[in-house]
């Protein structure tokens, strides 16, 4: 399949922080997926350490994913050969929720046994005889609605509620019916009725582990405690399909496999077309957003255009204005001092617009020069070099006027901070071999790269960070040699 803009722009969006990408049946939640690891394990998995997993609801849909992925990579898409980063073999995971689960249960040695669901129906049967008298007139007491219970105490577990107040108080999202349950109607909030199940509730478990039993929610705990007791590996980037099917306790579970690095990210693929897919699902349509309570927040982006549409708008010639993608950017020109605004359009890459004084100017082809591109340069500790191109970038003449030979590096890194230069930027490179002190530099350490400052005093050459966490870098060998001046910083600012 190929992708429209939207989905492309969702697939090589800048990943740090967390995106929620919502959409019905059709508008290609699956294929993004695996673009979207392509995407990350080719552009932002530099070093042996950064890994991407993609999670998902079944083996099915794993295996869907997995065949896309290794589909796209073979005709070489998203392929960054890059002039700063090391070579990265390496193939994202692709697990489902239960495989994850089994695997960091079983990291650690646990003497349980797993319930069937006629040993849990029968605990049940027992709290709900051993409950007080006085919660006999409630119906789902008096007619011993064994399934309605059990699938209370699933949702529950599955909420992560562990206390009596705040199951009294929490709004009932996600109940499953079935047409075998004496009573479907919804327990108040702050009623009787909550109050007896959730004494129920903790008989059951007290019952379960007495008889050295557990529950699916119960084994998702042990697991996540495993999670935080063993020093594992963290993974940079996840993608979670069909993320709209997940408890709140899977979710957890997901996110602690996350490293906390700067840029590192998470993307849920969400039907937003189902209004309760199973018992406990917590990203339901129905649940607003200031009550998902994850430990980050999110942007969202909505697919609205199926299959269907998007072949029907392939062939359309007269496309709309209001379709075009508009990509915006600062150029910050380090000596001028002066600061440009431009946009470029995706769906017509010659067009170049130049954004001064609320005015548009469009800049004719014959103003404009391609400059190389390569990614990435460190700005934090020095990386291996690999110097192949991987694409072209235009720029007006006028901005680089006298300065020959020069190139596109992105960046990697927040050691220049302080100068402005994020992670995620590009810097326009003058190529040249000498430098002054005060300057920006690109440097060649030993075949390692980094971007850093450079200071020539009475204590030595040193490459000076832009960021107190790291340290400088002193030059002491021949091995040392400047790769170019940074003449400017580029940002998108989409």
């Amino acid at each position: 399949m190929e992708l429209d803009k939207l989905q492309k722009r969702v697939v090589m969006g800048k990943p740090f922080g967390c995106s929620v990408i919502k959409g019905s049946e059709k508008t290609g939640k699956t294929t993004i997926a695996a673009h979207r690891a392509l995407y990350l394990q080719s552009s932002y998995c530099l070093y042996e350490h950064e890994k991407v997993i993609v999670v998902s609801k079944n083996t099915e849909s794993k295996e869907t994913i997995k065949n896309i992925y290794y589909t796209e990579k073979a005709k070489g898409l998203y392929e960054y050969i890059t002039l700063f980063s090391i070579s990265n073999s390496y193939a994202p995971d692709f697990v489902t929720v239960d495989e994850i689960t089994e695997k960091l249960y079983r990291k650690n040695t646990y003497d349980y046994i797993e319930a069937s669901e006629r040993q849990r129906l029968e605990i049940i049967k027992e709290c709900i005889n051993e409950l007080d008298a006085a919660y006999s007139k409630l119906k789902f007491v008096r007619n011993g609605d064994v399934d309605f219970i059990k699938d209370e105490i699933d949702w529950m577990k599955a909420c992560n509620i562990n206390d009596t107040e705040t199951y009294q108080n929490v709004k009932r999202i996600g109940r499953k019916t079935n047409r075998n349950m004496i009573c479907r109607k919804r327990l108040n909030r702050n009623s009787a009725g909550r109050e007896a199940m959730f004494q129920i509730f903790t008989a059951y478990n007290q019952k379960m582990r007495q008889a050295g039993l557990i529950d699916r929610e119960d084994k998702e705990d042990l697991a996540l405690e495993s999670l935080k007791m063993l020093d594992l590996d963290r993974y940079t980037h996840i993608i979670v399909d069909d993320a709209q099917v997940l408890s709140k306790k899977e979710l957890d579970m997901i996110v602690a496999l996350g490293s906390e690095r700067t840029y590192s990210s998470i993307m849920l693929l969400i039907n937003n077309n189902i209004k309760c897919c199973v018992n406990g699902s917590w990203l339901v349509k129905t649940r607003k957003q200031r009550e998902i309570s994850l430990k980050f927040d999110f942007k969202n982006s909505y697919l609205k255009k199926s299959y269907k549409e998007i072949n029907k708008i392939k062939y359309n010639i007269n496309q709309k204005k209001s379709d075009r993608y508009i990509e915006k950017y600062a150029y910050y020109d380090l000596n001028k001092k002066i600061k440009f605004d431009f946009e470029i359009d995706a769906s017509n890459r010659k067009e170049f617009i130049l954004k001064q004084d609320d005015q548009d100017m469009i800049c004719q082809e014959e103003e404009l020069r391609n400059l190389p591109v390569y990614s990435y340069i460190a700005a934090g500790n020095p990386i291996m070099m690999n110097d192949e191109l991987q694409g072209t970038f235009r720029m007006p003449n006028i901005w680089l006027k006298g300065k020959r030979d020069c190139f596109i590096l992105k960046v990697r890194g927040d050691s220049m901070m302080g100068a402005d230069i994020e992670d995620g930027d590009s810097v326009v490179i003058k190529q040249q071999n000498t430098a002054v002190s005060g300057d920006i530099v690109a440097v060649d350490i030993s075949g390692s790269t980094t971007l850093k400052r450079l200071y020539i005093g009475k204590k030595g050459v040193f490459l000076m960070p832009e960021n107190e966490k790291y340290s400088p870098i002193p030059v002491k060998d021949d091995n040392t040699r400047i790769l170019g001046v940074v003449a400017g910083i580029l940002k998108s600012v989409n």
